[in-house]
């Protein structure tokens, strides 16, 4: 099982992810953001790696960002970043929860 491992107690958000034992040779985490609204997951595949962004973003509504000091897009430009990183290692895949994307007005 992979969990990040945040800052304290810091948010509401949580993400783990569960695969199996016969597989720790080849899944790693290999990055989270401290706020644990998404973690990066890394998966040999033999001559390529697949980089998994595992997502939970809270609700641009909530007071979730101000309680931290967060602008509300910060989660989406740090996954913007780390896709443009990992993409040049290998194969790229996104998932999860992206609630904030409801309210966006761009």
């Amino acid at each position: 099982m992979i969990r990040p491992h945040s800052k304290g107690n810091i948010g509401c958000t949580r993400i783990a992810c569960v695969y199996r034992e016969s597989l720790d040779n080849y899944v790693k985490q290999c990055k989270h953001d401290d706020y644990t609204q998404y973690l990066w997951i890394e998966i040999n595949l033999g001559k390529e790696n697949l980089y998994i962004a595992a997502c939970y973003i809270t609700n641009k509504e909530l007071n979730y960002y101000s309680r931290f000091g967060l602008e509300r897009d910060d989660p989406f430009i740090d996954l913007c970043q780390d896709i443009l990183v990992f993409e040049k290692l290998g194969k790229v895949l996104i998932m999860g929860d992206f609630t904030s994307l409801k309210i966006l007005k761009y």
